[in-house]
């Protein structure tokens, strides 16, 4: 019995250089699966950006010892004052006054018990504005928080400035029957001055 040997061809080395060339090829070009390889951007997936939330004021601190409610309020001293006076007149105070300067001011009333609650107020900044409300000689917590809620909520909507400041003549009394109020009284009141024709021996020459 004869044996058949089958020989089995062997590749050559130019055979094994094109497959090994072939695999490096493969591996350099990137896949067309990952976006990040291939360059291609799907669909934008931008997160929902926060909506911008509204800064929230200080919190007010009671003293145990002025007895006073203090705060920071983020606005001017002359809109703050406006409101404090305006939030004491709607609180049915009485006896509302206001007086200020460039640097501090002072928004007093008093209440049906003739407790006087006095709102004082200074310039930290030109937008910040130092709160200080007192009820009464011991104080009230209560009622000052009660005064500075109506005095934020004013703030809110800022009321006329120039209603902070008194009326001129408020200042400098009532003006005098006979003498304008924009006229100096040592100035002479000025007299009509007549034509000069207006009389007949003036009119011949």
């Amino acid at each position: 019995m004869r044996t058949i040997h089958a020989s089995v061809p062997t590749p050559s080395r130019g055979a094994w250089w094109m497959l090994a060339a072939l695999i490096a090829v493969m591996l350099a070009v990137p896949s067309c699966s990952s976006p990040a390889r291939s360059g291609r951007v799907g669909p934008a997936t931008t997160a929902a950006s926060p909506a911008p939330s509204v800064p929230r004021p200080a919190p007010a601190t009671y003293g145990s010892v002025s007895r006073e409610l203090s705060s920071a309020e983020q606005a001017a001293i002359d809109l703050v004052t406006a409101a404090a006076r305006d939030a004491l007149r709607d609180l049915e105070l009485r006896d509302i006054s206001a007086a200020k300067d460039g640097l501090l001011a002072t928004v007093s009333a008093k209440t049906v018990r003739d407790e006087r609650v006095t709102v004082s107020l200074t310039r930290l900044t030109s937008g910040v504005t130092e709160v200080r409300i007192k009820v009464g000689f011991w104080g009230d917590e209560p009622r000052s928080r009660a005064i500075l809620a109506e005095i934020r909520k004013n703030l809110a909507s800022p009321p006329e400035v120039a209603s902070v400041l008194p009326p001129i003549h408020a200042l400098t009394g009532p003006t005098p029957a006979g003498h304008s109020a924009h006229a100096h009284p040592d100035t002479p009141s000025a007299t009509p001055t007549r034509s000069i024709a207006s009389t007949p021996d003036q009119a011949m020459r």
